[in-house]
This record gives structure tokens, sequence and C-alpha cells, in this order.
């Protein structure tokens, strides 16, 4: 064809959108005068003759039939061949191009068959003002059947060939020229794809599934690592991993046994990861009281049991108010999540699983203690075995084989040793000594440093601050896999591209047969039986009599003539509106076999029923399928009764393209407006309808995608993400409250967590991360893993005896400083091992987890601290005297005198 051909002053003719919409939804009968007369009527225009016609000889070059149309759908061009040697076949680029973009600016072709053609080739930023695709695509199949069988269709054969096909994909490494590296092979293009022959796609989920469930066993085996490190003790570290599993296990048992809740959510398996950090966390605050109760005097060491009455009181209160806050975090969570009860059971499963922690560190992990206390505490490690009897050397303290291999009886216990005074000569570690008077203590102690520290942080904040106010529900699709990999490139593309004929369309119901509200909910809850969805409502006066076929009828014509259905291609290549209207082929059905239409109401159970049992359609294909359309049901007496019936469409929608909310509000209000008219033209005879997407596909299984329920879930997330966050920080600063006893106090302390959260989001952001479903569940957990360390900073901060709040931060960072580092260093490499998962969800929560849990850490203390220590609130003794000014020693438990620059602060 020559594009040449075509007179583009067409488009720019009076009018022309009028004519040509017309034209496309009409049947053209009549001459053009008449026609053109008609539309000025119709539009209170002045349509010309000649328009009309020079409009009119466009749409039939453009249409599936016609010059152009028929090449663009079905034609093959070899650039450089022709019928002759050396004829150029080639077409003029810029002139297609540009006739392209004249049909892309049109609304009324963009909406048409032609227009649909366009879709396919040319992505959505395409037209005169941008005459370039960035992207294109096409579509190749695989022949069948391979050399050696007769047939694709019986199972066995069939799956022989696809392991074939299989192999010589893996074998030629076919994946490879997709991957990074393999697509500079390519010389002009950079292809992504996507292949669904075989078992190739299931293949490559199942291996990058598999190196993902490896990667989230690491931080598993990291924190038991970590704790034995710190610890010691690898009889507490396996303690520590048990009491986390045996939280899990309980947590299970309670939800399944005690409230009856007999399912479980996708989200269960990331409780494990918070048990892991916040398990971690509450071990190393009982076993660092433990090791500080061996400095707090003789008093407190006359016995074990005075010792663990005081780690009890330290530890356990501590503990206590951390384990309430993150429990009621998370019961935020599942209250603003009520209407998906998913996100409601992780909440109220999540916060067994920490509640359930907590007892049974002080109950399972504190008769570890006292065994370990026993027995192993005095002992040398393992590695010392080979020491011999060489206890002076640094490594090995403790002494050698012979103290590990020695009777515990014979070992004097740490409590002895410290009842006798033992514990002045002996020194703390110095990664202790650091946490509790260099950092952040160093910083805190001069005015102009602990200045200097505030105000970073609000540096911080301020554009952290205003990157979070621009966070927006998801426009882009949720992503799976990685931004490089070649199929999440694919999906991602795919999205660039309106829809085309050659997609697989959106399918909506049109119902009628119900009540206004067609799903009664009254009593439903599905937390405890999710199988329970309500009860259908069906109209006590729907009847399918002879208006209402009628009815049905006029509601297809009218779907026919609308530009929002879309057009399919037929098994001839020509296009049809993709309607599944049943009630045309039962009347043509009635009409071949000499039976009336319509059928009387009395009748009309039984036509429908012989129709669906017998009939076989217009096109050749059974009608066993009509119970799709046509609901029957049975009434008290046991007749036989149809309910309701629908008819489904195919929607100008990608079914495989993400949508985001804004959008898919703005098509939903299309269809809508289409139902109202339905409703407007024949609600009087057939009852007003509703309208829904396909919950299934032609064989009646449930899709994985629901464009409508996807719109509904991204709008909730937005509102339970916000509900989630104020309630939590809400429910921490009652907490708070309560257990400083401080007004003061609960408020600096609720401020960095705030901030914290307010960091958190704000890079998240300016990631480049949107609102969607996964971010939504991180933002819901996030003041969870927030509190944790401003609680035990601050809860420590009233609980010391010291009387400026100088002394009192002291206080609090010898008491809490090296328990918050190793529960933030623990949660830190679990995340980072979560973070490293292709899986996007895995991935996303994992990045949320790392930042959380790095910025609570640094707002707790580089902003809570400096705070306190600054204006927090003093302590005084009943008698209203000042408490003497006399700090620990960080080595010893003796007083030691203070500072020049702690006098001065």
């Amino acid at each position: 064809y020559d594009p040449a051909s075509v007179d583009l002053a067409i488009f720019d003719v009076p009018n022309f959108e009028i004519i040509m919409e017309w034209q496309l939804r009409s049947s053209n009968t009549g001459n053009a005068t008449d026609n053109a007369a008609t539309i000025s009527d119709e539009n209170n225009i002045t349509v010309t003759e000649a328009d009309y016609t020079a409009v009119n000889d466009l749409r039939l070059q453009l249409s599936p039939n016609g010059a152009i149309g028929k090449q663009w759908s079905f034609g093959r061009t070899r650039c450089g061949e022709g019928a002759t040697e050396g004829q150029e076949t080639a077409k003029d680029a810029a002139a297609v191009k540009l006739l392209v973009a004249k049909v892309r600016g049109s609304k009324a072709l963009s909406d048409s068959q032609t227009g649909g053609l366009v879709n396919f080739f040319f992505d959505s930023a395409y037209g005169e003002d941008n005459p370039r695709s960035r992207y294109t695509r096409s579509f190749y199949q695989f022949g069948a059947p391979l050399a050696g069988f007769d047939n694709y269709i019986e199972s066995g054969l069939k799956d022989d060939q696809d392991k074939l096909v299989t192999d010589w994909w893996k074998e030629e490494d076919m994946r490879g020229l997709y991957s990074k590296n393999g697509r500079l092979s390519w010389n002009e293009i950079e292809p992504s794809a996507i292949i669904t022959l075989g078992d190739i796609l299931l293949d490559e989920l199942l291996a990058i599934a598999i190196q993902d469930g490896l990667l989230a066993l690491f931080p598993i085996v990291v924190v038991f690592l970590i704790v034995w490190l710190h610890t010691g003790s690898l009889l507490i570290a396996f303690a520590t991993l048990t009491e986390q599993l045996l939280s899990f296990g309980a947590a299970v048992f309670f939800t399944a046994v005690v409230l009856q809740i007999k399912w479980l959510s996708f989200q269960f398996f990331l409780s494990i990861y918070i048990v892991l950090a916040i398990g971690a966390d509450d071990t190393f605050v009982f076993v660092d009281a433990w090791k500080q109760s061996f400095y707090a005097g003789t008093e407190v060491n006359r016995n074990l049991a005075t010792r663990m009455s005081w780690v009890y009181r330290r530890a356990g209160l501590a503990m206590l108010i951390t384990s309430l806050t993150t429990c009621a975090a998370f019961l935020a969570t599942a209250a603003s999540s009520w209407q998906v009860p998913d996100l409601q059971l992780f909440g109220i499963f999540t916060a067994f699983v920490i509640f359930i922690d907590y007892v049974l560190v002080m109950t399972f992990l504190t008769a570890i203690m006292v065994l370990y206390h026993n027995h192993f505490e005095m002992k040398p490690g393992l590695c010392c075995a080979c020491c011999g009897t060489a206890d002076t050397q640094q490594g090995c303290r403790k002494g050698g084989c012979d103290a590990l291999c020695a009777s515990s009886s014979k070992l004097e216990t740490t409590t002895a040793v410290a009842e006798r005074g033992g514990a002045d000569q002996v020194a703390k570690p110095r990664l202790v000594t650091f946490f509790e008077d260099v950092f952040p203590f160093s910083i805190i102690r001069r005015p102009p440093a602990r200045a200097a520290s505030v105000v970073i942080m609000l540096a911080v904040l301020a554009p952290m601050a205003w990157q979070a106010s621009q966070l927006e529900p998801q426009k882009d699709a949720a992503q799976l896999l990685p931004d490089d990999h070649p199929f999440q490139r694919f999906f991602d593309l795919s999205a660039e591209f309106e829809v085309s004929n050659e997609d697989e369309p959106v399918k909506l119901s049109v119902v009628w047969g119900f009540e206004d509200k067609p799903l009664d909910t009254d009593g439903v809850n599905r937390l405890f039986d999710p199988q329970n969805k309500g009860r259908l409502a069906f109209s006590p006066d729907w009847v399918l009599d002879e208006s209402a076929q009628s009815g049905l009828l006029s509601a297809c014509d009218l779907l026919e003539n609308s530009n929002l259905v879309f057009d399919r291609k037929t098994d001839e290549g020509g296009l049809e509106k993709d309607i599944d209207c049943w009630v045309r082929d039962f009347k043509d059905w009635r009409n071949t076999h000499s039976k009336i239409f319509p059928v009387p109401d009395t009748g009309v159970v039984t036509a429908v029923k012989e129709w669906c049992d017998n009939a076989i359609d217009v096109d050749g294909d059974t009608a066993q399928y009509c119970s799709r359309y046509v609901g029957f049901e049975v009434d008290a007496n046991g007749d036989l009764f149809i309910a309701w019936t629908r008819v489904v469409m195919g929607v100008k929608m990608n079914d495989n393209v993400f949508l985001p909310a804004s959008e898919l509000r703005e098509k939903y209000d299309d269809y809508e407006g289409l139902v109202d008219e339905i409703n407007e033209a024949v609600g009087t005879t057939l009852g007003d309808a509703f309208q829904v997407a396909v919950g299934e596909d032609p064989g009646g299984q449930p899709r994985a995608q629901n464009k409508w329920i996807n719109m509904v879930l991204q709008e909730l997330y937005v509102r339970m993400s916000i509900v989630g966050v104020v309630i939590g920080i809400s429910i921490a600063f009652v907490v708070l409250v309560l257990s400083t006893r401080n007004l003061l106090a609960a408020s600096i302390s609720v401020l960095s967590i705030a901030c914290a959260l307010v960091t958190v989001i704000g890079i998240t952001v300016a990631m480049g991360w949107e609102l969607g479903s996964s971010e939504a569940i991180c933002l819901m957990t996030l003041t969870g893993f927030a509190v944790d360390y401003v609680v035990h900073l601050s809860h420590s901060y009233m609980e010391s005896t010291s009387h400026s709040p100088l002394e009192r931060t002291h206080d609090a960072l010898r008491d809490m400083g090296i328990s918050v580092f190793w529960g933030m260093l623990t949660s830190f490499v679990a995340a980072l091992a979560l973070a490293s998962c292709q899986l996007q969800f895995l991935s996303k929560f994992g990045y949320f987890f790392l930042l959380t849990i790095t910025f609570a850490y640094l707002w707790a203390l580089l902003f809570l601290m400096p705070l306190l220590a600054t204006v927090g609130p003093r302590s005084s003794p009943a008698d209203g005297r000042a408490v003497p000014h006399t700090p620990y020693n960080s080595n010893t438990t003796r007083r030691k005198a203070v500072p020049d620059a702690i006098e001065v602060a």
C-alpha cells in the first residue's frame, strides 16, 4: 500500500471527530447526503456531503478489510525485496509514522478497531508531538507437534514435548540472551521477554523461590551466631533460638485452638523474622542485666535468688513495657485492617508471638540462665580445650582443658565471686565500656555537641518530611522480581502500551436478578470463617419473562454499539465486539427448532434448561457452560427457577497490565455510566443491573486478578496504613505515659518515634517507592519496630535514681546501651539478608525492616538521649534533698571522682 494515498488533510475537516464516531457506531445505510443531514440534526452542527464522504473514505481505507487496514493486520513487508529484483517494497517510514500519529490523535479512531491495532505496536506516548515509539512488541509461537510425535493433544505426549522444548531452552542458554550481560549481544535493541512455553516460566520462578528460600534461612543462622558471640554461651544461643521457635509454634496453637482461627495467611512467615529480632533483643536485655548484676554489689549477690530477683526487676519490667508496646502496635495493625482478614490475622498472630516470647524469656530462658550459672558460666569455651592449663593466656582466662573438664561443683560461681567482693577486680569488656561512656555519651556530656546532635537530626528530618509528604498510592505494577529481571521488565514495559486487539481484555459482567445489596454480609466474620462470604440476595420479584428476554436482547445491542467494549479477533481474522450474550444463541436455537421466542414465563425455566442440556450454538460450540450466564436455584417447594442472569463483555483494559487506583476509578465510573444507560433503556422490563469484574475464566476457574477489587484494595491500603501508624503511635504514647509516669519523657519519646517513622518513609519515597500492598503492610508494622529502642532507653532513664538529667541519661546508657546495640545489630543483619532476596515482597520488607531499626536506633541515641539530658525530668528523694552526684565507674562498682566535663555540664 502507499501511505501517501491518504490525504492527511481529512483529519482536519470540520467536525471530524463527530463524523468519524457516528460512522463507526452506525450501520452507514443510506446515502451520504442523508447521513450528513442526520449527523447535522443530531449534533446541531453543519456537515457537508463532501466532508462526510472524505471521512468515510478514510474510515474504509483504515478498516480491517480496507486497503491499509488489511495490510496492517495481515500484510508482510520485506524491505529490499519485491516481485522484480531491485524493486523496493519498503514504505516511507516518515509517512507511515505520521499516519499512525494522526490515527492516535483521533479519539474516535483510537477507540476503534484500527486504534487497537496501532496500540499493539506503538507505546502510549506516541503521537504527533512525539512521533517515536520508545518500545514496540511482538509475539511468536512454536509449532507443534514436534518431530517424532503425531499430536499435541494427549496429556502424555504434550508433557513430553514440553519437556523437550524446556530442555532445548536450557541447553542453548536462551535465558542468557535476556540477562543483563546477554543483552549486550543484541546489536540495536534491548529485548525483554516472558516465555510461557512448557515449564520454562515455572522453572524460572521455582529457581528464584529456592534461592530466596535458602537466603531467608540466613537470618536465623546469623541471629544464632550473634547471640552466641555476645553471650559467649552456646547453651544460651540454642535456648534463644528454641524460645523464638516455640513462640511461633505456641502462637499457632493459641490462634488455632483457643481463638479457633484455623487458617494461615501468607504474611505469617514474616512473624518469624519479627520474633527473631525481638526475641534476640529480649535475650540481650536479660543477659546484660545478669552481667550487670555481677557489679551491683554484695547485697544483690548474697545468693542466686537475690541476684535473679534484681535481674527480674530490671530486665523484666523493661522487656514487659517494650513487649506490650510492640504487641499494641501490631494489634493496631489488626484494628486498622479489619476489612482485610489476611492482615488482621497477621497483626493478631504477631502480637501473640511477641507476648509469648516475653513469657518464655521470663520462664524458659530464666531456667536456662540458672543452669548456665551453676554449671557453665565459670568454664572456658570449647576453643580453650587446646590450651591445657594455660589459664593466664588472654583468650582463655578461665583456664584450659583442665577447667573445661572439671566438675561444676569444684568451680566458684559468679554470684559467689561477687558476694565476697571479687567484682571490683573484674574489668568490664571494652565494648561494654564503649557504649556506656564513649558512644553516644561523649557527645551527650558536652552541651555544644549535644545541641549539635539534635540540630543535625532535625536537619535530616526536614527534607525527609517533605519527601514523606510526596507519598502517593501505587501507580505502577507491584513488582514480583528485581527491575533488571527479563520477566519483570516485560511486565513493566507492557504497561507502556494502551490496550490492543491482541491483548487479553478485562471481563466485566452486567448482572440482573439481585437486590440493591446483592450480597448479604450480616453476621459474616471472615477472620473466623474465611469461607463464609455472605448470602446472595436474590430479588423475589425478578422473573425472566417475555419482556425481560426482549430487554436482555436490547441490552446486548446497546453493548454492541458501545466504544467501551473490546473488539476481539475472529477466527477469520476480522474483528467483532467481545460480548457473550447467551440470549442471542438461545433465540437462534429456538428459531432453528421452530420454537417460539420470547418464551412465556411459565415455560422459560424448562426451555432454558433444555437449551443448556442439548443445544449447540451458531458457532458450533456446545452450550454446556450456559450455567455461567443463567443462575438456576431451587425454591422452598423444591421447584427450579431462574434467579439471575448476566451478559459478559470484554472491556478496553489489558488484564495483564497493572493500573493505579486513580485510573481504575475513572474506568470504573465509565462502566457504571454504561450500566446506567442500560438501566435507563431496559430497566422497566428487565430490572436494574449492576456490573462486576468477572471472577472466573471461561472454564469456571477463579481468576488471579480482579481490577475492581484491586482498585478498592489500593484505596484501602492507603487508609489502613495511615490509621495503623496513627493508632500505633497513640498506643505507644499511652504505654509510655503509664510506664514512665511522666508526660514530658513520654512526649519526647513519642516525638523520637515519629521522627524515625517520617525519616524511613521519606527515604523510601526518595527511592521511588509508592504506597502499594507491600508498602502498606510494612508501614502498618513499622511502629512495632520503631518503639523498642526508645522505650528501653526512656524507661531506663526514668528508673535511674540519679538527680540531674545528664546523670540519668548516663545511667540509661550504662544499663541499656550495649543491649540496644546488639539488638540493633541482630535485626540489621537479618534485614540485610531479606533485602537481598529477588522476590520483591521479601526484599521490600527487608529494606523497610533495615531502615526502620537503623533510624530508630539513631534517633534514640542522637536525638532522644541528648534531649533527655537537656530537658528531661529530674528525680528527687522523698525528703526533697538532691541526690548526690556520684556516677558509677564503668569498670568497677566503686564510686569515682566526677570528671570536670560532667561537673561543668
